[in-house]
């Protein structure tokens, strides 16, 4: 029941053009558009869209009925999602063509057209997207915990809460490290950044005598860095402060090799300059930031004569040693750039999109995902996996690349959330908070309750772990951390089959005779709540089921009528955080008591 379209786009003058390619299905009155997983709305005269899902889903109240478009995982491009009456259902890619590009002047599109149940929306839309292209959303890396942030393992007081760990470099480990974080169930995870390189230690840079209202702190995305915004280097002077470059500025790296890597890779802007970003970082003090085109397959002169290839090398060296994976930085701060450079169209593997003037150009977000290819065909025919920071709306189809995702994030909306959670489907999730331990308790639990909605591993800096805030949450740790564990283990399911009283939100983990319920109520007004069930679309119909509240293990009253069953009495505690497990205690075929 899924019609697949393919669509081969050539421009025939062979010349730079642009197109808004749609896929679009009329409506009938009455149907309402989803904007996300949570929310829909009339279809009303004026178009209303979205960017971040790649799917267009309208239900019929009135009908059940529902009907997803989307853009297939296999042909990622710039897109928006949305409806009007005039237009109906659509879902837009926005592409680009250049007799540059190879093939030269040609764009593949791929969508998909298929039915969904109308009473679950986009959820219903995203579970059958999942099994379009299976092996996009394959879960391969196992572990269950925090994200170690560099920092020490041997200082920390909860090494076993950990999973995942942020390594400082590709070199060779310390044995007795490896050895500790195995016995502990952590993988290690290399660091490398592809999106830039940076002349750091400079003794001045423009904006920084500017007021300070120009000056923009960003420690959500980069841990405590300012920005100087409304500042702009010629390709002259931003060569000239490139080539005077001394080891001091770069950190030791021989100068011949740093200075044409980035010139080979730097981004072109709209006004055919260089792109370049004036930024203070505790890292490398006043710098100049090259944002840099991570394709690998870009022309140069030399071997590693691009980011992209460099970082292959690095990361092929790191395969020698015990290491689990890579950890890639900064996939969406990096990739927030239209790149307008010519010479860099013939090396794209995605395509072309265009700008606000029209004019071909490539997104650098979709350039990081030929990387991120290369990368993980690398690191799976070692059995390495590869986790990636930056998922988050914006970055749907990185996460189809990556193993493990995360972002470093402040505190993050449920809105937010939910799309993290839909972009990586089964696959594990890391939040790293800089924020943890220094906005007050509250702020801290308040996070790890939405995590725990999510199924999110909530993590902080590795100092956090040390100090008395930390010790005041580790109940709310060793509380949570075990349920999530389980719950991610059986997988999280975007069809709850489920609905709470008073708005309490709801997900669900599992699909088979355990499954279970994750409750959060955002306005923290709510002690207890009631959870009313479809058994017909829950994998239990038809067995004879028992509930228990996750948390307490208490057994847990319920009622059946028809077809569902409602369950009173779910313990919500001090943070509004509840789960309950539902289980079939007998595969025949007895009636739900």
């Amino acid at each position: 029941d899924v019609l697949i379209v393919d669509a081969d786009i050539s421009e025939l003058r062979a010349t730079d053009a642009a197109a808004r390619f749609l896929c679009q299905l009329k409506l009938p009155e009455g149907w309402r558009w989803w904007k996300n997983l949570q929310t829909n709305e009339a279809i009303g005269d004026a178009a209303k869209s979205q960017s971040f899902y790649p799917l267009a889903v309208a239900t019929d109240p009135r009908s059940g009925k529902g009907v997803a478009l989307v853009i297939t995982p296999t042909t990622p491009c710039v897109f928006s999602a949305g409806a009007s009456r005039k237009e109906g259902l659509f879902i837009e890619a926005r592409v680009g063509f250049s007799p540059l590009t190879r093939p030269a002047s040609k764009v593949h599109l791929q969508f998909a057209v298929y039915p969904i149940d109308g009473a679950w929306g986009m959820r219903a839309a995203l579970k059958k997207y999942y099994s379009l292209v299976p092996a996009a959303f394959e879960r391969r890396a196992l572990g269950e915990g925090l994200w170690l942030f560099f920092g020490d393992s041997a200082k920390l007081p909860n090494l076993g809460d950990f999973a995942y760990h942020e390594w400082g470099h590709t070199g060779e480990p310390d044995k007795e490290v490896i050895q500790r974080e195995k016995d502990h169930g952590l993988g290690i995870y290399p660091y490398v950044i592809v999106g830039q390189r940076e002349v750091k230690y400079l003794d001045h840079i423009r904006g920084e005598e500017q007021p300070k209202k120009n000056i923009k702190r960003l420690s959500q995305e980069d841990n405590a860095e300012h920005v100087y915004f409304g500042v702009h280097y010629t390709t002259a002077e931003a060569m000239e402060v490139l080539t005077n470059a001394t080891l001091k500025n770069t950190s030791g790296v021989a100068l011949s090799n740093f200075v044409e890597v980035i010139t080979n890779s730097m981004l072109i802007g709209a006004d055919g300059d260089v792109i370049t970003m004036p930024r203070e970082v505790p890292w490398g003090g006043k710098t100049l930031t090259f944002p840099l085109n991570p394709n690998p397959f870009l022309h140069g002169d030399k071997t590693q004569a691009n980011i992209g290839s460099l970082v292959l090398d690095d990361s092929r060296n790191a395969l020698k040693f015990s290491y689990d994976g890579i950890y890639v930085d900064s996939l969406w701060r990096w990739g927030v750039f239209f790149n307008y450079r010519q010479e860099h169209f013939a090396a794209t593997r995605i395509g072309l999109t265009y700008g606000d003037d029209g004019r071909p150009a490539l997104d650098n977000a979709l350039e990081h995902l030929t990387f991120l290819d290369e990368l993980g065909k690398m690191l799976h025919q070692n059995g390495r996996k590869l986790f990636g920071n930056g998922i988050r709306p914006g970055r749907f189809w990185h996460a189809q690349k990556l193993d493990v995702s995360g972002s470093e994030m402040g505190s993050g909306s449920i809105e937010s959330f939910a799309f993290n959670r839909a972009a990586v489907a089964h696959k594990p999730y890391l939040i790293l908070s800089h924020n943890m331990g220094k906005k007050g308790e509250a702020w801290d639990r308040t996070l790890l309750a939405k995590c725990f909605l999510f199924g999110f591993y909530g993590s902080g800096d590795a100092p956090f772990y040390a100090t008395p805030e930390y010790q005041r949450i580790r109940p709310v740790y060793e509380a949570y951390l075990p349920l999530q564990r389980e719950m991610n283990r059986l997988g999280w399911e975007p069809i709850t089959a489920a609905t709470t009283s008073d708005d309490i939100l709801v997900e669900r983990f599992g699909d088979a005779d355990v499954i279970y319920f994750s409750l959060y109520d955002p306005s923290s007004k709510r002690h207890d709540a009631r959870l009313q069930l479809d058994t017909a679309r829950l994998p239990q119909h038809g067995k004879q089921l028992t509930v228990h509240d996750a948390f307490s293990g208490k057994e847990l009253k319920f009622t059946t009528k028809k077809k569902m069953i409602e369950v009173s009495g779910i313990s919500l505690n001090a943070d509004a955080v509840g789960a309950i497990k539902l289980e079939a205690i007998s595969t025949k075929g007895s009636k739900a008591r």
